[in-house]
Order: structure tokens, then C-alpha cells, then sequence
């Protein structure tokens, strides 16, 4: 059985406790060598404790802090607090993008996480690894851009939202 999830879809399998001890046991007397790779594999084929990659990467997490709390305390209706998020996360994922390392990024609620993945040629420019240097330059221009958020709801519904911050 199939279960569709945006764009992913995940397999039903039944699980076997029974069975668990020996998948652990593979697992952890595994010999497997793997790959380092200078890119990002596809994820066309499913990973599994039997395949993988070594790849040097940069992971990036930006969360708002205590949101939830934040949305029952300030009491605004539903599609409101939706523009907020939809405009947050937008221009989150709009500086990402702009990034040319930035190979991946994921939305679970308003976290949104991100990986970089080294481009050679960048990191002679930068002298340094590209990778760490994007994502840094992209989370050096989130705070700005939660102040512009946040001034233009307030201009716009009275009030402000927060005091927001970012994690």
C-alpha cells in the first residue's frame, strides 16, 4: 500500500519486532566502505543501512522561537497568522536560492533547513569552503528580514506579531 505525501511517497511495510535484533546486529557489523563524493547523490534509490555516501556538507536550520505560544497569546485569526508564515517562509526560501551551494531545502511547519554542498571553483574565490561561507551569507540576512516582515505587519494589521526571533 501506497501512502502520498506531497511529493513523497512512503511504502506500507509491516514491522517485525522479531525480526529487529538481526537487523540491528547486520547493521552494526557492517564492513560496507562508502563513497566521499564532492556532490549531493540522488535519492532516486532508496538509502538503506547497505548503501550511502561521505559527503562534505553544510546543514542550516532556522526556526521561530516558541511560535506556537506565540499564535495562542496574540490571538489573531487563522488566515492572518498564515500570511505571516507564507511570507516568512517564502523569503527564507527566496535568499536560500539564491545561493548556488544550496542543494536541498526542506519546510516542516516554520522550520526550514537547508544543505550546501561545496563547489570547488566557489571555494578558490572565497578561499575557504563554499559551502559554510553561502550558508553563513544566508543566515547573516534572516534577522533583517524578519525585521522587515515584522514592520510591514505591523503597518499593515496595527499591530506586530512578536517579539520574533529566529533559532
Amino acid at each position: 500500500m501506497e501512502n502520498k505525501m506531497g511529493n513523497s511517497t512512503i511504502n506500507f511495510k509491516s514491522f517485525d519486532l522479531s525480526t529487529a535484533e538481526d537487523v540491528i546486529k547486520k547493521i552494526l557489523t557492517d564492513t560496507n566502505k562508502f563513497d566521499h563524493l564532492d556532490y549531493l547523490p540522488s535519492l532516486d534509490n532508496a538509502l538503506s543501512y547497505t548503501n550511502g555516501a561521505y559527503v562534505k556538507n553544510t546543514a542550516f536550520f532556522i526556526d521561530i522561537r516558541n511560535s506556537s505560544k506565540l499564535i495562542k497569546k496574540e490571538g489573531y485569526e487563522r488566515r492572518i497568522i498564515a500570511r505571516f508564515y507564507r511570507s516568512y517562509i517564502s523569503e527564507i526560501i527566496a535568499v536560500l536560492r539564491s545561493h548556488e551551494c544550496c542543494r536541498e531545502i526542506n519546510i516542516v511547519g516554520d522550520c526550514v533547513s537547508a544543505i550546501f554542498i561545496e563547489n570547488k571553483d566557489k571555494s578558490g574565490e572565497y578561499k575557504d569552503r563554499s559551502d559554510v561561507i553561502e550558508a553563513l551569507e544566508s543566515a547573516s540576512m534572516f534577522n533583517p528580514l524578519l525585521g522587515i516582515i515584522n514592520n510591514l505587519f505591523s503597518k499593515h494589521y496595527k499591530r506586530r506579531i512578536g517579539p520574533l526571533s529566529i533559532k
